[in-house]
């Protein structure tokens, strides 16, 4: 019995010993050899480019070693090999995408950017074909970097301003239009298109009359067309229009670049004729205005009145300058008041530093306004020793106003005249002295100038 009883018992310790066996082989299979062979599958499967079953594998080793990080990286791989798919496929946005989710794995992060530019530059191809300049320089300019995004950015900065200048340009707004057309330069026929827009716009100056604007335009046109002879034709009809109204100094710069056209040339010498009698100088004025042929009329200013007269006028011409004293005679009377004899003092020398200066001013009715100044000797005492007897020099002035011939005569004050003829003027001085009740002095003074500097 006892018998029995011993072998019971060590079928029990064997039975328990089988049993702790085996659960330590489950627990070591499942903690260790699993774990373990999941890692080598995963890591067989990483090597054979199948990152999804690597990625599991890894999962399914769980603590094993650095399984949970080797899964991290499977995924990582995985969505750049389908990133790099994507791309092969030009599935640009879904290679973007993936090569996002792949977490800086490899080159992911440079080649996100890359999937980027390329999704960018499909777009801008596709706006390109459609004529969408616009938005395929949007796109281009995202695509920087990518094959020749940055050329066919500036290609199509060009065909954008391009197509805007002809939206301008069929619309008549020319100076719009140049602007686009100068962004767009090396495009097309661009720069043709630049000097058709300046010749249109000079055009429509000139049909405004807006002449100053219109000549800037047709320089500009470089030839197209017939600007250059546009570019005559605005310089004359602005030069005449100045003309008109008398701003003939400016006059001048438009006439003469209008060169034959019309009557021009006449214009100029009348304008350069109008610009002398501004300085009242009459014989310069006459000199140019006997150039202008009979044939030079405009509405708006009688040229051929005002030639006729200013001829008329040419007397004035030979007065105007600075004349020099030629004779002279100055001389002082003492008189005695009771039986009425004389003595006196004179000076017959011609004295040089005598003048007389004359200014003459043609009016807009085509009379003169005539002024002058003259400088002449006279005495003021007498005295019967000769040294305390001297001669000094005064001054008149006198104006003749609107007159269309010189005056003979003129009494410039109570005591001094001055006379023209001959060719020559002439001033006669003569003033009494009541110096006291038993005599008096009469000074006299006359003076010819006879030659014009």
């Amino acid at each position: 019995m006892e018998k029995k009883k011993l072998i019971s018992k060590r079928k029990l310790i064997v039975f328990v010993i089988i049993i702790f066996v085996l659960i330590t082989t489950v627990l070591l299979v499942s903690k260790l050899f699993i774990p373990m062979s999941k890692y080598k599958n995963g890591e067989r499967a990483f090597e054979n480019g199948d990152f999804e079953a690597s990625e599991k594998f890894f999962l399914e080793a769980g603590e094993y070693k650095d399984a949970a990080d080797k899964a991290i990286i499977a995924s990582n791989a995985g969505h750049y090999m389908k990133a790099e798919e994507y791309f092969k496929l030009e599935k640009y946005s879904e290679a973007v995408e993936e090569y996002e989710l792949a977490n800086g794995y490899l080159d992911a992060q440079e080649k996100s950017i890359n999937a980027d530019r390329a999704y960018h530059y499909e777009k801008a191809e596709q706006f390109l074909k459609n004529e969408n300049y616009s938005d395929a320089l949007k796109e281009y300019q995202l695509a920087i970097g990518y094959k020749d995004a940055e050329n066919k950015a500036e290609e199509t900065n060009k065909a954008y301003h391009y197509q805007k200048a002809e939206e301008f340009l069929k619309e008549e707004y020319y100076l719009q239009a140049i602007e686009e057309y100068e962004l767009s330069l090396g495009y097309d026929n661009s720069k043709d298109r630049i000097k058709e827009c300046y010749y249109y716009a000079g055009i429509a100056k000139m049909n405004a009359a807006e002449y100053e604007d219109a000549i800037a335009f047709f320089e500009n046109a470089d030839n197209y067309e017939d600007s250059n002879q546009k570019l005559i034709e605005s310089n004359y009809l602005y030069g005449k229009k100045l003309f008109v109204n008398k701003s003939f100094t400016k006059s001048e710069k438009y006439l003469e670049a209008a060169g034959d056209y019309e009557i021009a040339k006449g214009l100029l010498n009348a304008a350069k004729g109008e610009e002398y009698l501004h300085s009242n100088n009459i014989s310069k004025a006459l000199e140019f205005y006997n150039k202008v042929p009979s044939n030079c009329t405009i509405e708006g200013y009688d040229i051929q009145g005002r030639k006729n007269n200013l001829n008329k006028l040419k007397v004035f011409s030979d007065i105007c300058g600075t004349w020099k004293a030629t004779s002279n005679y100055i001389s002082v009377k003492n008189i005695w008041n009771y039986d009425g004899r004389w003595d006196s003092w004179y000076i017959d020398e011609t004295i040089p530093s005598q003048s007389l200066t004359i200014k003459c001013v043609v009016n807009n009715d085509n009379t003169v306004t005539v002024t002058g100044k003259v400088y002449f000797y006279v005495y003021n005492n007498y005295s019967s020793l000769k040294v305390y007897c001297q001669a000094s020099s005064t001054s008149r002035s006198f104006e003749w106003k609107n007159v269309t011939s010189i005056p003979r005569s003129t009494n410039i004050d109570n005591d001094t005249t001055l006379t023209y003829s001959n060719g020559v003027f002439k001033i006669s001085y003569s003033k009494t002295d009541n110096y006291s009740v038993n005599f008096h002095n009469v000074y006299s003074s006359t003076v010819t100038y006879g030659k014009k500097e």
